[in-house]
């Protein structure tokens, strides 16, 4: 039907005259889209012009205003013959093929001086087919300057229309008539709303490109045509419909199809409200009218699902002077994805970047580079291959790349017979001190171990050092300087005082005594001795012994076989002792030990192991 009305119209297209990104928005029902021509833009998409008099009538385009003239119009040519017979002076709007027309909501300005003409829409088939006229009759029979009026043509399904001046002669007349200086007939379009009918589902929907792994989210190719209002979306759906993601096309419907006959683009899809397993999903083509296609389905694996975080890391990270740890992280069962990739970063506390190390299954190995001294905490956490990341592990690191600090007491002067045993200490900030030990160096020899001293001998050089070692392994060493042992000097003797003679007094007669017993002699006695034959076929004599004066002189005489070797000792604080390498053969050792002074002497033989 033909509404007439001087009220403007609604229109039916939110989106107004400027290009749709979505098809919903440019909507009116399920089926169906809008189409805004000759409007504010000047498109004239779809329109084409139908005159079958053109000696007598014109056709003429200058859409984008709406002054007199601005428009589609249809009139008669200044000065013109009359028009004889039917003839059709029109626009016609063709919508793409497969689709149909069912609304027109117009603005428009008409006006006749015959009334052989109709002035109005021309509606070819389908329900409300015919020429509608669109003047309003005035006294006469004619409608002169009628003025601007909105229109809407609705319940048609019509495969065009047509707009313009219809040459329906009404007997007797035989043709319709024409201006001379003004139009005798003139029909002008300022703007229309097409409702478009487009119920045929798109032409094809293919979905490609998805991964076969195991997924989070995913993003898929979605490919499609359609031949009637174009491709307005495509989307990712689920198994149930579900929709994943969209994509929009960029659709102008100022056109005849505002949306492209083929698209293809890749589409993001949110995984989120699906479980996680081997789930169907396909690709939908929606046109322009919202009819859709499915595609064939696609398998995706789908894993949502974070694994559990890390439990039993273990590595190296104890104190250490490494620059570097090696972690062995073991995987915790997976249901679905599979653990692909660790993560460790390095707090110090500030946490580094993450390093990313590909899983070589459970456990795997992972290294660290670049710790500092001191604790570190080492961050650890498994991705699955779907992305999925677990919670963090913490592993303590302890690393000490600083040497401790040891310290021995100087040597004064050494006489022979001393107990020379200086003492040793030492100090670390990190790990701590793990051992400190003391050794001895004589006449420029072999490094030896002195945990008990050595006894100085006459003439011999001593030189000593203190060993530190901390708990990560790192050592360092202090020595004294080098000292010779020398001779204990003799007592400087006291001079004694003349005394005055005394007269002596005649002696008185005492009686004669037995003689007292002799002063008491030095005794030595051995209290240990072995001897053992080293791999450079030296032997080591360990002679201990006890002598009755406290610093009592004592000599001692070694043989091996047929080498003998004597030495002259002083015993401290009644202890005697004798550390001695001898370069000899034979199986036995034989040390005879006496004090000066003594009449007696002490013996040993032992046999010598290796």
């Amino acid at each position: 039907m033909l509404d007439r009305t001087t009220r403007r119209i609604t229109l039916l297209l939110t989106c107004g005259l400027q290009a749709c990104a979505m098809v919903g928005a440019s909507t009116a029902l399920a089926g169906t889209y809008t189409v805004q021509s000759c409007g504010s833009t000047g498109s004239i998409d779809g329109w084409s012009a139908v005159n079958t008099a053109g000696s007598s009538m014109l056709t003429s385009s200058a859409c984008g205003g709406t002054n007199p003239g601005d428009g589609l119009r249809a009139a008669d040519v200044l000065p013109s013959p009359d028009v004889i017979g039917t003839t059709t002076t029109a626009w016609r709007f063709e919508p793409p093929t497969g689709t149909s027309i069912t609304t027109v909501v117009m603005r428009d300005f008409v006006k006749k001086y015959d009334t052989n003409w109709v002035m109005g829409m021309n509606v070819p088939s389908g329900p409300g087919a015919g020429q509608y006229e669109d003047c309003v009759i005035t006294g006469g029979g004619f409608c002169q300057f009628a003025g601007q009026f909105d229109v809407t043509l609705s319940g048609i399904d019509a495969p065009y229309v047509e707009w313009g001046a219809f040459c329906r002669p009404v007997a007797p007349d035989t043709g319709c008539g024409t201006g001379f200086s003004v139009n005798d007939v003139q029909a002008d379009l300022y703007r229309a709303t097409l409702t478009i009918k487009d119920t045929v589902a798109p032409g094809s929907a293919v979905l490609s490109g998805t991964p076969a792994g195991w997924v989070r989210s995913l993003t898929g190719t979605v490919s499609g045509t359609d031949s009637g209002g174009g491709v307005g979306a495509l989307e990712l759906v689920g198994p149930s419909g579900e929709l994943l993601g969209s994509s929009g096309s960029s659709c102008s419907f100022v056109l005849a199809r505002p949306c492209p006959a083929s698209r293809s683009a890749a589409v993001n899809g949110d995984l989120s409200a699906l479980a996680d397993g081997e789930r169907q999903v396909r690709g939908r083509v929606v046109d322009a009218g919202g009819e859709s296609l499915l595609s064939t389905p696609v398998t995706v694996r789908v894993d949502r699902t974070a694994p559990d975080t890390p439990v039993g890391v273990t590595g190296d990270a104890d104190w250490s002077p490494a620059d570097g740890v090696t972690l062995s992280v073991p995987h915790p069962a997976q249901p679905f994805a599979p653990i692909a990739q660790v993560r460790t970063e390095l707090c110090t506390p500030t946490c580094a970047v993450s390093t990313t190390t590909a899983a070589s299954g459970s456990p795997t190995a992972v290294s660290v580079a670049g710790l500092p001294e001191g604790t570190s905490q080492v961050r650890v956490r498994l991705v699955d291959e779907a992305g999925n990341e677990s919670g963090n592990a913490s592993v303590s690191v302890q690393r000490d790349r600083t040497s401790p600090s040891p310290r021995i007491d100087g040597l004064g002067t050494v006489y022979d017979g001393d107990l020379v045993r200086p003492t040793v200490g030492a100090e670390d900030a990190l790990s701590g001190v793990a051992t400190v030990s003391r050794e001895v160096q004589i006449d420029g020899g072999q490094w030896t171990a002195a945990a008990d001293g050595v006894v100085a001998q006459s003439g011999r050089t001593y030189r000593f050092r203190a060993v530190a070692a901390d708990v990560a392994g790192n050592t360092a060493m202090v020595q004294t300087e080098s000292v010779t042992a020398v001779r204990r000097p003799e007592p400087t003797p006291v001079p004694t005082a003349t005394a005055t003679p005394v007269p002596t007094p005649a002696a008185t007669p005492v009686p004669t005594v037995s003689p007292g017993p002799p002063s008491a002699r030095p005794v030595v006695r051995i209290s240990s001795l072995s001897g053992r034959r080293g791999r450079d076929g030296r032997v080591t004599v360990r002679l201990r012994g006890r002598h009755s004066v406290s610093s009592g002189r004592a000599r001692v005489r070694v043989q091996l076989g047929r080498r003998v070797v004597v030495r002259s000792v002083r015993a401290v604080r009644g202890r005697v002792s004798l550390d001695l390498k001898v370069r000899a053969a034979g199986s036995r050792v034989s040390v005879r030990l006496s004090a000066t002074g003594a009449v007696k002497v002490a013996t040993r033989s032992v046999r010598i192991r290796r």
